[in-house]
C-alpha cells in the first residue's frame, strides 16, 4: 500500500451536506474518523447520537442545525467533534446534550 493510500485511510472520508438536504443519510454513512461537512444555511433535523466523527459547518453565524419539535439538536454519548455551527433544539429541548461518558469537542 502506498503512503498516499495509508494517509487517505487515516484521514477518513468527507461527506458534504448542502443546506436543505436531509442530514440522516450522511450521518448514517459516516464512519469513525469521517467528517460530515454542513454547507452554509439552515439544516432542518437533528444530528442524533453521532459518535466518532467530526461535524463541521461554515461558521456559527453561517450554518445552523434546527431540530424538530421533541428532539435535541445533538446527543453526545461517545466522542464527537463539532465545529463552525449553531445548534438549536426543538421547543423545550436542548441544542447540545452530553451524557455521562460523552466527550464533546467544540470549536
Amino acid at each position: 500500500m502506498t503512503s498516499a493510500a495509508v494517509l487517505a485511510l487515516a484521514l477518513g472520508a468527507v461527506l458534504d451536506v448542502p443546506a436543505g438536504a436531509p442530514l440522516a443519510p450522511a450521518l448514517a454513512a459516516a464512519r469513525p474518523g469521517d467528517v460530515v461537512r454542513l454547507g452554509p444555511g439552515r439544516h432542518a433535523g437533528s444530528l442524533g447520537s453521532a459518535a466518532g466523527i467530526r461535524i463541521e459547518g461554515a461558521g456559527a453565524g453561517a450554518t445552523t442545525v434546527e431540530a424538530p419539535e421533541g428532539e435535541d439538536g445533538v446527543v453526545v454519548r461517545g466522542r464527537l467533534a463539532l465545529a463552525g455551527l449553531a445548534l438549536r433544539g426543538g421547543p423545550a429541548r436542548c441544542g447540545l446534550k452530553v451524557f455521562t461518558g460523552g466527550d464533546a469537542t467544540l470549536e
